[in-house]
């Protein structure tokens, strides 16, 4: 029978398994616990399925075998989760996963594959698709983490993320394992203990610039970072401007500047915190923009929405550049109105 990558749902398919096994274990020992994994890892990649150590029993330190005894599942469906319980610190899924698995034995001084702890028929499809969604194949080493790192701080967006892991480390990544390292980047962050060192920890990677009003309250704080200069010195002739409103406890507004890159994809270039949206804040965040980003006056276009006051500051700080309205505020104003 041919191997494919669908999974075969024949009466034969425990003998299918089980003779597809023997091909790569049947009578062989291992020397080591290396020369074992790189022949599990073999088979994992032909035959599109993944194992994992699920219970073992360790050797002496030094033991080139590592394990005395060891149990190897599928990981289709049986990695634990949380509990959301106090007291209990993981719980299986309810839906249960595959039970194919088997054992290896230290023996003599060898890893020998058990016999008769096998279970080798998989209740799932064996797709290339999933192989390559599985964490375990998909888990990144440490230097692609901190490479996928500083491409999130450079601002690329996570399709962007999952293609370059496809292309450069042959593993598929979800939309869920990107969120997770950006939480994970989250809990990174420092927090400075006074203004001093908040200014050293932003000129550290970027710079900023800050304005206060005649009481000494920040008005408007604006940030980019060193990659984001040199993304706005690649795609500078048209510029977005879009702002959130109440982005913390005293409801500052966040305004970012953003530019397309080669892909069509939106990157931020600057964003900039702003006490209200007065013409006069509008015009000290745009003021940020220039003196902060190298070239900003071979910005050619702006894209705003229907904010006079917006419209109004870039008028007052970059007079030759155009403007141009959204689509999509343009496309709602025409349904609202007409």
């Amino acid at each position: 029978m041919a191997v494919s990558s669908g999974y075969s749902w024949s009466v034969d398919q425990s003998s299918y398994d089980h003779a597809r096994f023997e091909a790569y274990f049947g009578g062989r020992t291992f020397s080591s616990y290396y020369e074992f994994e790189e022949v599990l890892k073999k088979f994992q990649e032909e035959y599109l399925v993944t194992f994992r150590v699920w219970s073992s029993l360790l050797s002496a330190p030094g033991d080139p075998c590592v394990y005395r005894r060891m149990t190897l599942i599928c990981t289709h469906g049986n990695f634990d989760e949380e509990s959301e319980s106090a007291g209990i610190r993981k719980r299986r899924r309810k839906n249960g996963g595959c039970r194919a698995r088997f054992s290896v034995d230290e023996k003599d001084g060898v890893l020998i594959v058990g016999v008769r702890s096998r279970m080798l028929v998989h209740n799932h499809r064996c797709s290339e698709v999933e192989y390559r969604v599985d964490p375990v194949v998909g888990q990144l080493t440490t230097e692609e983490r901190m490479k996928v790192m500083r491409f999130l701080l450079y601002g690329m967006p996570i399709d962007g993320i999952r293609s370059m892991a496809r292309q450069e480390y042959k593993k598929e990544l979800t939309r869920r394992d990107v969120n997770d390292i950006k939480c994970h980047l989250m809990d990174t962050v420092v927090l400075a203990e006074s203004w001093s060192e908040f200014e050293a920890l932003v000129r550290e990677s970027g710079d900023f610039s800050c304005t206060r009003d005649k009481e000494g309250r920040i008005e408007c704080i604006s940030f980019r970072r060193t990659e984001q200069a040199k993304l706005f010195e690649l795609y500078p002739e048209v510029v977005c401007i879009d702002r959130i409103c109440n982005v913390n406890r005293n409801r500052f507004r966040l305004l970012q500047f953003v530019v397309t890159d080669g892909l069509g994809h939106g990157r931020c270039v600057m964003y900039s915190l702003m006490r209200d949206e007065e013409c006069s804040t509008y015009i000290t965040a745009l003021s940020h923009f220039r003196d902060l980003m190298p070239n900003a006056n071979k910005v050619q276009t702006f894209v705003v929405d229907l904010n006079l006051a917006r419209m109004g500051a870039i008028r007052t700080v970059f007079q030759r550049q155009k403007i141009l309205l959204c689509q999509v505020h343009v496309v709602r104003a025409v349904h609202r109105n007409v």
